[in-house]
């Protein structure tokens, strides 16, 4: 296969070969996987100056070219696309799935997301052109939905909700293959320059891993990451995480508006997430951790001194909240919030949780300085 068709599914048109190359590899050294001629499918459709006879409602002539060249690389492919061998193609182009939802019947093993990730949740407009962008990854729930409780960060802000979602949550190669395909996800938003990456709870980590690929590509530069009450999946911890959906209903509080059938998807997400926590690792930094700012919830989730601990709570007497076990030296600060874990954006406490994002982005855009500790 081409060296230009992997580079459109692992890397940007633009990079040059030894870059890709390079950024190639990592990735199959981070991740097992069994890629088969993966076709290109998202870079070569550009648009063209004809518009196909065969689609003529079609208002992007691009769309026309996606539509024909995934009938015919599903049939040659079996349909393995985008760097892992699925049961379905998944298209995630902004403006596509409207263009090919009339036409998808006639496409083999085809799954149309309606829903942009990653999606911007603001846009920064009127703040300083010079803001660094913030991206912050899902919970164990799989959504972004808490992050748009947050008020003006005056920077760029993107969420990127599980893309498993719908299929229960579940990754094969656990929370390194997120980092390995989120990576990408951030990659077809923000082409270049300086980021901020963050995440509440389980999205912490996810942070970790995908910083852990951008800060090996020149064309990126990671300020830092936020860390919201992200607690480090010490075995103290993870060997008390629910083992049921019974379980996960009776401990993890979700929103409240979130409809019935998402609700049984999320805590599916839950239960899978747990499972994918217990088995994870930190990921390498050859040219070190990145600057890290920890922002934490003061309460316990349960305040009755009687009750038993909140497994989320068990090292909150922690002052990194077991990142002791890992490397606290990367904690640049450590920022606490009112509210428990699962309250931190709701109404009462979301404006100071607002505030300490703002004041983590101002702590990671300055110089660094050694941590002490």
């Amino acid at each position: 296969m081409r060296l230009s068709n992997w580079r459109g599914i692992f890397g940007n048109a633009d990079d040059s070969s030894e870059i890709f190359v390079k950024a190639l590899e990592d990735e199959f050294e981070e991740v097992e996987t069994h890629i088969v001629d993966v076709a290109l499918l998202f870079r070569a459709c550009k648009p063209r100056l004809a518009r196909s006879p065969i689609f003529p409602q079609l208002a992007d002539p691009s769309v026309s070219f996606l539509l024909q060249d995934l009938n015919r690389e599903s049939k040659r492919h079996q349909g393995y696309v985008y760097g892992y061998p699925e049961d379905e193609v998944v298209i995630r182009r902004p403006g596509f799935a409207t263009g090919i939802l009339p036409q998808a019947s006639s496409i083999p093993n085809l799954l149309i997301d309606m829903e942009e990730n990653p999606c911007q949740i603001q846009s920064g407009l009127g703040t300083n052109d010079l803001s660094t962008p913030l991206i912050l990854f899902h919970d164990a729930g799989g959504t972004v939905f808490p992050y748009f409780c947050l008020g003006d960060l005056h920077r760029p802000l993107y969420g990127i909700s599980n893309s498993h979602f719908d299929q229960g949550g579940k990754w094969d190669h656990g929370i390194r293959q997120m980092g390995v395909v989120y990576s990408h996800l951030l990659r077809s938003v923000i082409k270049s320059g300086d980021v901020i990456l963050g995440g509440w709870s389980l999205g912490g980590c996810v942070a970790l891993e995908v910083a852990s690929r951008l800060m090996k590509l020149p064309q990126y530069t990671v300020q830092g990451v936020i860390m919201i009450d992200s607690v480090f999946p010490t075995s103290k911890v993870t060997d008390r995480y629910p083992r049921t959906i019974a379980e996960v209903a009776a401990s993890f509080q979700l929103p409240t508006r979130m409809s019935d059938a998402r609700r049984v998807q999320a805590q599916q997400c839950i239960l899978y997430a747990h499972e994918m926590q217990r088995d994870w690792r930190p990921p390498l930094f050859p040219s070190g951790l990145p600057p890290t700012v920890l922002i934490r919830a003061a309460d316990p989730v349960h305040l009755d001194p009687d009750a038993k601990p909140h497994y989320l709570d068990l090292i909150r007497n922690w002052a990194y909240l077991g990142w002791e076990e890992y490397d606290r030296s990367f904690i640049q600060s450590c920022l606490v919030i009112p509210g428990n874990h699962f309250t931190i954006f709701d109404d009462p406490h979301c404006h100071q949780t607002t505030t300490k994002i703002r004041e983590a982005c101002a702590i990671l855009a300055r110089p660094q300085q050694p941590n002490p500790e």
